[in-house]
């Protein structure tokens, strides 16, 4: 990625902007200085060349001093200190230190320290092996409890707020109340990195920007990277001269030093251009981060010179963003978890009624074409199976809908489930179905066979800042051309045509899980087998795997040579808010078993969404096979882990114990143990049998394996267990990423190399 960046100082304009180094620009904003140093007690490797306005002396005097001796030795405990953080981690909040400023006796004279120390902010992090010591003048501060009184107050509004733009108007309003910006803007990404403003709080007299759009390209990728890991980033002055680094590349490495995390790191041309064509003359952006991804800005402009509130003040909006960010995050994952829940609820209906009717499965679409339809948000539908065609809603003509299934037929992607909202524009041949399908949902469920969720064209009218598409030739000092940002931002109106409402990704997992379904039920009608069998091995194990902040999962499942076997894993959110975990294991291969597992599995996410207690979710799973399938014999183990506490409660019928590592020492689980599936013995034992409960920290790590993973011709299945334990450990400690622990386990478990499907589910504490 770096290789694609510009050279340092390389001229900037609109053509190249998302290739500017904007981490590394070799300068700072001139109202601090910066200092960098090994540590508190060796030489200063770098500065900024404008030192002389704290210390009274140039570069030359500071290079090569210790840094603590910069400082009065009131404040070098505290700066040690400061120093003394985990890598990549800036100081909270700002250390207060003191300095004296120096005079230079002439050349080749150390400078001497004369008048009063002056107070100064000093933020301090690491980058890599050296220190970076950035000082602002000292603001005449408010007092802790002004500080504290006023974040309780403004926590406290937006907890209390009743809807998400309430949320999101209320942070808008408290962080204009406290920085006294004279606007203050919530900015939110849409799927393309276009933004919104959907909270505004401002002075009177400014028009307002409430409900404008903006382009990706006014933030382009590199800045919406640097937004994720520096939450907080303003701009004093846009007019300002930058203050170099001296010198500009690093003593140590020859390399132009990191400066994401530096909170004075000078801005990047373009920025300052497009701010200033909006009249703005200082800002300041606030990350607001939801599942750990970029979610959108909390932006602040001024217009009316220079400004930027002190640092203590930067913290608290920092700490009140981060409350905004958690606050929207529970919000809208208590809609994810009720639309979850309605989802797994309608195609628990399908399946049960799937297994139990008569009727051809083209039929039995049409009974339940309406719930499907209110569950992916489609306005028609179309299925074909056994070469007849059924609709539902509104659907283009016949016609157009064999051209319609030819695209999705011929269509070069390998996924199962093809998906666009811009149909016309992806494919102009059939912009003429823009009234009926806009927006496609297909799913591909066998050669010639497939299901059709479909939206109509929803004409939009989008207000953005200024036309998006409008670029400025300019003429610079030099005579050279180049292409700058738009300099008008009035509302500039487009109507959007032959677009649907995207699909959200709810619905994306809905028709992959309804995907799955139906792979199963046409194998169950023993139609199509042959053509049938590679898809539904693809589709009876989870497209993605949950991804909870703080938390690692990865999986794997590979069948033995008959190619669909009877393993399975599955992991995904239950309404209560933890996650349940389940690896099962049919006896046998080949299609027979993977049907049986096929059942096995969605009986259980029904039940789990229930009663996720694992004892009585096997307790059902049994009563189920033992009706359905009485030959079968089937084992699993189930867990549940709430993200927040790291506990995990499990239970197993007849499968292997889970392994979990805690304290970096790998065991097996002693769980509670119930009978193989199947048998309907589970009934005697639920009473007296409750699931195993422990508690993940940091670091730890819970793995679920089929027999597969450990069996050995001529060994004990204690001691193959044993062996496959310590492996674990082995590989955790070797591998932290899961994903490689699991790729180096699948190779290296005791028995990975017979004939037997082999599966294994990791659950990391990060």
């Amino acid at each position: 990625m770096s290789e694609a960046f510009l050279p340092v100082g390389s001229p900037v304009d609109l053509t190249n902007c998302e290739r500017e180094p904007i981490h590394i620009p070799g300068s700072i904003q001139p109202h601090g200085v910066l200092l960098c140093a090994l540590g508190p007690d060796d030489p200063v490797l770098q500065v900024s060349a404008n030192v002389a306005d704290v210390f009274g002396v140039g570069p030359e005097h500071l290079l090569g001093t210790p840094l603590l001796d910069l400082f009065e030795h009131a404040c070098h405990d505290a700066l040690s200190l400061a120093m003394s953080a985990p890598p990549g981690e800036r100081t909270a909040v700002p250390v207060k230190a003191l300095v004296r400023r120096r005079t230079s006796n002439g050349r080749g004279t150390p400078p001497t320290s004369n008048g009063r120390a002056s107070a100064y902010s000093a933020l301090v992090h690491q980058v890599g092996s050296v220190w970076l010591v950035e000082l602002e003048a000292e603001e005449v501060a408010l007092t802790v409890e002004d500080t504290l009184l006023g974040v309780r107050s403004a926590v406290t509004r937006l907890t209390s707020a009743t809807s998400v733009s309430d949320l999101l108007e209320v942070a808008a309003v408290e962080i204009r109340r406290i920085t006294g910006f004279d606007r203050v803007m919530v900015y939110r990404f849409d799927q393309d990195w276009n933004g919104q403003v959907v909270a505004e709080a401002k002075h009177d007299l400014l028009e307002s920007f409430l409900g404008l759009h903006y382009p990706a390209s006014d933030i382009p990728p590199q800045a919406r990277a640097l937004y994720k890991v520096n939450l907080l980033r303003f701009i004093r002055d846009i007019d300002a001269v930058n203050a170099p680094l001296v010198p500009v590349d690093s003593p140590l490495t020859g390399a132009p030093l990191d400066l994401s995390l530096a909170a004075l790191r000078s801005v990047s041309p373009i920025h300052c251009e497009y701010l200033r064509n909006m009249g703005v003359t200082a800002s300041m952006s606030v990350s607001i981060m939801v599942a750990g991804e970029l979610a959108g800005l909390v932006a602040c402009h001024h217009y009316s010179g220079p400004y930027v509130p002190s640092a203590p003040v930067r913290a608290t909006c920092e700490f009140l963003a981060q409350t905004l960010s958690l606050t929207l995050s529970s919000r809208e994952q208590d809609e994810v978890v009720r639309r979850s829940t309605q989802i797994q609820s309608t195609l628990a209906a399908v399946t049960r009624a799937g297994a139990r009717a008569q009727e051809d499965l083209g039929t039995l679409m049409e009974r339940y074409a309406p719930g499907l339809m209110s569950m992916v948000g489609a306005q028609g539908m179309a299925w074909t199976f056994d070469e007849t065609t059924h609709t539902s809603g509104l659907v283009p003509d016949p016609a157009d809908l064999v051209r319609l299934r030819r695209w999705v037929a011929d269509h070069p992607s390998p996924e199962q489930v093809l998906q666009t909202d811009r149909l016309g524009l992806d494919v102009p041949s059939l912009s003429d179905l823009a009234g009926t399908a806009s927006g496609v949902l297909a799913l591909r469920i066998a050669d010639g066979q497939d299901v059709l969720f479909l939206r109509p064209e929803a004409v939009q009218t989008v207000d953005w800042g200024g036309n998006p598409h409008l670029k400025v030739m300019q003429v610079d000092a030099d005579g050279v051309s180049r292409l700058s940002p738009r300099g008008s931002f009035k509302l500039w109106r487009e109507t959007v045509r032959r677009r649907s409402v995207a699909w959200e990704s709810a619905e994306l997992e809905a028709a992959h899980a309804l995907s799955a379904h139906l792979v199963q039920l046409l194998y169950s009608r023993h139609r199509t087998v042959a053509m049938v069998a590679e898809t539904l091995q693809r589709s009876l194990l989870p497209e993605t795997l949950p991804a909870p902040p703080g938390w690692s999962f990865a999986a794997d499942s590979r069948p033995a040579s008959a190619g669909v076997g009877g393993d399975w894993y599955d992991a995904f959110l239950l309404p209560s808010g933890r996650y349940l975990l389940a690896v099962g294991d049919v006896a046998g291969h080949g299609l027979t078993a993977a049907s049986a597992m096929a059942q096995l599995r969605n009986a259980l996410r029904a039940y789990a969404v229930e009663d996720d207690d694992p004892v009585q979710v096997l307790l059902r799973l049994d009563r189920m096979a033992s009706m359905l399938a009485p030959d079968d014999l089937a084992t699993a183990v189930v867990a549940t882990l709430d993200p927040v506490t790291g506990d995990v409660c499990a239970a197993s019928a007849g499968h292997p114990s889970p392994i979990v590592s805690q304290g970096g020492r790998a065991s097996l689980m002693e769980v509670a143990s119930l009978p193989p599936l199947g048998a309907g013995l589970l009934a005697a034992a639920h009473d007296t049998v409750r699931g195993t409960d422990l508690s993940l920290k940091p670091g730890d790590a819970l793995v679920l394996v089929s027999d597969g993973m450990y069996e050995r011709r001529g060994e004990a299945v204690d001691v193959s267990l044993a062996s496959l334990a310590s492996l674990v450990d082995e590989s955790l400690e070797e591998h932290p990423e899961v994903g490689a622990s699991l790729r180096d386990l699948m190779v290296r478990a005791p028995g990975s190399s017979i004939d037997d499907d082999v599966t294994l589910l990791i659950v990391r504490r990060d």
